[in-house]
């Protein structure tokens, strides 16, 4: 019976502690390229690059000056938008980001990652069907994209609670991310845990 209740109390150790390196959402890169932003003059896309390589760098501050600059210029331009906010999503500006995605997601429906992005802006707030939705759309749009796949996995895993769904969407996710060992590892775990309750 003791053996029992230690076993019991190391899984719900260890599903905790990969709980807690599972639950960090994954954005991408800043999106880089397209016919528009190849349309910029030459000291626009310098410009760009620079906003770019701020994003990069955890310069989000800096980055978000230069594209809204830009965007004085470009309203045209959905990268610079998309950028935009991501740069108010590392600098925790939900409700700025929010606004800047939904001007997104109205003028250029089709960009995944901006689906992706208002996802992940839900889920902040704890709007888990609404960040579903969106997650699904990135998903219509690019079925192999692997960010929405791990955040969808993530969404129906930890906030849903709908386990048999996080493990095809991890799945389909480590098709994409092959080398991701600490999520391999989690999913196997599900798996096993869906297994006993079958």
């Amino acid at each position: 019976m003791l053996v029992k209740t230690f076993w019991k109390i190391g899984c719900l150790t260890l599903c905790l502690l990969l709980t807690s390196c599972a639950t960090k959402q994954q954005v991408g890169a800043p999106v880089a390229t397209s016919a528009s932003i190849t349309s910029l003059l030459p000291v626009h896309a310098e410009i760009y690059r620079d906003a770019l390589s701020k994003l990069q760098n955890q310069q989000p501050k800096e980055a978000e000056k230069l594209l809204k600059g830009l965007l004085r210029q470009r309203t045209d331009v959905p990268e610079l938008w998309l950028n935009l906010a991501y740069s108010q999503y590392q600098q925790n500006k939900w409700s700025e980001a929010e606004k800047t995605i939904q001007k997104v997601l109205i003028a250029f429906p089709k960009i995944p990652q901006a689906h992706n992005l208002a996802g992940i802006l839900a889920v902040e707030q704890g709007k888990f069907k609404a960040a579903e939705k969106h997650y699904a759309d990135a998903l219509q749009l690019n079925a192999a994209y692997s960010n929405a796949l791990y955040n969808m996995a993530l969404l129906q895993d930890i906030y849903l609670q709908n386990v048999a769904s996080a493990v095809q969407y991890y799945n389909r996710y480590l098709e994409t991310a092959q080398d991701d060992e600490a999520t391999k590892a989690w999913v196997e775990n599900l798996s096993r845990s869906l297994g006993g309750a079958q």
